[in-house]
């Protein structure tokens, strides 16, 4: 079978229960107005409107957007809005959209896949993703993932792509992938400096050069549109609006949204930003950050929960069975991976980077889908394994 129907296929295999549960939820009148993600209707989507009337990337009340706020979903919002407005049945036309992304990530997962696991075990990983619950259930939500995992995946992709060819092209490719991937979700960031250190011991300093360089050039590009937008007055407060997002919001565990922060803040917090501009920032940093041990306990508990607290016995079939079975076939995917010497491109490293900072930023059920396309590759393995244990895998 040819690389291309092998992509034709996952891609259909990916989009048709992403689709299907598009269409399913639109059609309810019930799902199809929780479908807005409290993030989309009260930053992604204002911001979008506000774009597409030409008054530029803001937020009401918040001069601080165009540094805080990852820049990529409300522009893809706002070019959706000016190709086709808002049209009836909009709920069906933003899932559908999102199904086809989440579906050609799954066909940049199978390439990803392909550089360091054997064909076989490269391919089951795909179908596991594609055939993953909880993707499906994500997609009709209006969510910033549905944009930001696939570009983290395509991103990744293209580095090892880069690192293959150890071309300064690929190379450059690879950096602005990276680099968009990063304005779509800030916790990327934490890829280029992985990624740099393994081109640099490698010692390939022009391909190094060219990757640096064109990551460099794509979020210079933004800071030039951003930095301008922003008062000089609310500069020494960036920081306040960063800590307030991992340790300003507490999560309740018991909450049925667990994992999900509050619609409102505390008081206490709420105080503190009314305060902005007076007395020391040190301070009021400090104050900010006093939850953060506490919320971290119940960020592990949220992130790696087979499904939100206080759901149905079926749910927990559909989802929280399908979700431990990955897990499980995950770590021992990368057992095998470890006494075989497999080499994994270090990303079990990256998994446990993301993995702990998602736990440091209040992440929950809804942040693990930037850790379940890395699940898959471990898992995928060791499915392979276990169908045919007598065939070692090489």
């Amino acid at each position: 079978m040819t690389a291309a129907r092998v992509a034709l296929g996952l891609f259909l295999l990916a989009l048709l229960p992403r689709a299907a549960m598009v269409v399913y939820v639109s059609q309810d009148p019930v799902l199809a107005r929780r479908v807005l993600a409290t993030d989309s209707k009260m930053v992604y989507l204002p911001i979008a409107a506000n774009v597409d009337g030409d008054a530029g990337f803001v937020l009401a009340r918040d001069f601080s957007a165009p540094l805080t706020i990852p820049p990529v979903y409300p522009l893809w919002l706002a070019a959706i809005f000016g190709l086709i407005g808002l049209p009836q049945g909009w709920v069906m036309v933003f899932g559908l959209l999102q199904a086809l992304l989440r579906a050609l990530a799954v066909v940049a997962l199978h390439r990803l896949a392909a550089r360091w696991l054997p064909p076989p075990a490269a391919l089951a990983a795909a179908v596991l993703y594609a055939l993953d619950p909880w993707e499906a259930f994500w997609t009709p939500y209006i969510l910033k993932e549905s944009v930001a995992v696939p570009l983290l995946i395509v991103a990744l992709a293209a580095w090892y792509d880069a690192l293959a060819a150890r071309t300064a092209r690929a190379a450059a490719g690879a950096g602005a992938a990276m680099a968009v991937a990063t304005l779509a979700w800030f916790g990327a960031a934490l890829l280029l400096p992985w990624s740099l250190r393994r081109l640099w011991t490698l010692g390939a300093r022009r391909v190094t050069a060219a990757y640096l360089g064109a990551a460099l050039l794509v979020g210079f590009g933004w800071s030039a549109i951003a930095i301008p937008a922003v008062p000089p007055q609310v500069w020494p407060h960036v920081w306040e609006k960063v800590v307030l997002k991992f340790a300003g919001r507490p999560f309740n565990p018991a909450a049925p949204t667990s994992g999900y922060p509050p619609e409102k803040v505390d008081r206490r917090v709420e105080s503190d930003l009314r305060g902005l501009g007076q007395g020391d920032t040190r301070q009021r940093v400090q104050r900010l950050a006093e939850p953060v041990p506490d919320n971290v306990g119940r960020s592990v508990i949220n992130l790696w929960r087979p499904v939100h607290a206080g759901s149905s016995p079926l749910t927990f079939a559909l989802f929280g069975v399908p979700y431990l079975a990955i897990l499980g076939l995950a770590l021992f995917g990368l057992a095998l991976a470890r006494r075989e010497r497999l080499d994994l491109g270090r990303l079990p490293s990256l998994f446990l980077l993301l993995a702990v900072m998602l736990s440091l930023m209040s992440g929950g059920i809804r942040q693990r889908q930037y850790l379940a396309p890395l699940m898959a590759l471990p898992a995928g393995l060791a499915l392979v394994r276990l169908a045919a244990p007598r065939r070692p895998v090489v």
